[in-house]
């Protein structure tokens, strides 16, 4: 590999090859590599996707099937709700996998 080539490969540039060849100081040939193609334009995202009815969409395909799956594959299920009736705050309630009988 030549020097113009491992400098075109290292620095992600297009160099003009008789522009590079004619520098006699490095000077000149770094003022050949500053003409390098202007870099492409960013990305402009669309804005429909920042609107309202969109923002739901997203949030309902991410938050439905999160929050149903517990339901679906845990069959979760509260035992003993009538002993906290009288219960003053503030309380620790740890969730536990106790099987009832039944």
């Amino acid at each position: 590999m030549d020097l113009l080539s491992a400098l075109e490969e290292k620095f992600h540039v297009e160099l003009n090859e008789t522009a590079f060849a004619d520098a006699k100081t490095l000077r000149m040939s770094s003022a050949s590599c500053n003409n390098r193609p202007h870099a492409a334009p960013k990305y402009i995202y669309p804005r429909w996707t920042q609107r309202e009815p969109a923002r739901w969409l997203r949030l309902a395909v991410y938050y439905a099937p999160r929050l149903a799956r517990p339901q679906i594959l845990g069959h979760p299920r509260i035992v003993g709700r009538e002993n906290l009736r009288g219960l003053r705050g503030p309380v620790l309630i740890v969730s536990n996998q106790h099987h009832a009988p039944g």
